[in-house]
């Protein structure tokens, strides 16, 4: 195409040439005679007709063509902006929805954990309660058996100070053919069986 337009042109500027060489013959023919108002006149009307008629020849369908040329260009970046803004709308719909899915994903997460804390916390306390009812059980029955063995602590002390006392007292009232009496008696039982 640029060929085109560039021979076109060449030969337009050929054309232009020539008829200006023309137009300066004829004035130097009548240089003796004075230009009448139709040579006047005449010439530079044929020379704009001319050029118009070779700018109209040559020119012309360059200038058609290169403005189609650059009505298809135009055409097809409208096309491409169209496109790229229907792309940008559909983008700008799905980063909307990734945000509200994102979203209700965060409320249901925060759900999840609040509900997970709320299991976990019921969890803890059930374990802390049946950890104080044990302890609770262990010191009852810690306390039982302290008190148990407390008693017979007392119960032993008060035996053995209760036999204590009555074996002193039994050595102050006892004699000696009292505790002769006691061992007799003691070996015919254990003779014959009879021990009480």
């Amino acid at each position: 195409m640029k060929r085109r337009v560039a021979h076109r042109l060449s030969s337009l500027t050929a054309a232009a040439t020539l008829l200006a060489g023309v137009a300066f013959a004829a004035e130097g023919h009548g240089a003796h005679e004075p230009p009448s108002l139709t040579t006047s006149l005449l010439l530079p009307i044929l020379n704009f007709a001319g050029f118009v008629f070779l700018l109209y020849w040559f020119a012309w369908p360059a200038f058609l063509s290169a403005l189609a040329e650059r009505r298809r260009l135009i055409e097809n970046e409208l096309s491409e902006a169209d496109r790229a803004q229907r792309e940008a709308t559909e983008m700008r719909a799905e980063v909307a929805a990734r945000r509200a899915h994102l979203a209700e994903e965060g409320e249901r997460l925060a759900r999840e954990f609040r509900a997970e804390a709320e299991a976990d916390r019921a969890r803890l306390l059930e374990e802390v309660r049946q950890s104080v009812e044990r302890i609770r059980a262990d010191a009852r029955l810690l306390s039982e058996q302290e008190s148990a063995r407390a008693g017979r602590q007392i119960r032993e002390q008060l035996a053995e100070q209760v036999i204590a006392r009555v074996v002193a007292a039994l050595r102050e009232r006892l004699t000696r053919e009292d505790e002769e009496r006691f061992v007799r008696q003691f070996v015919s039982a254990v003779e014959t069986g009879d021990l009480r």
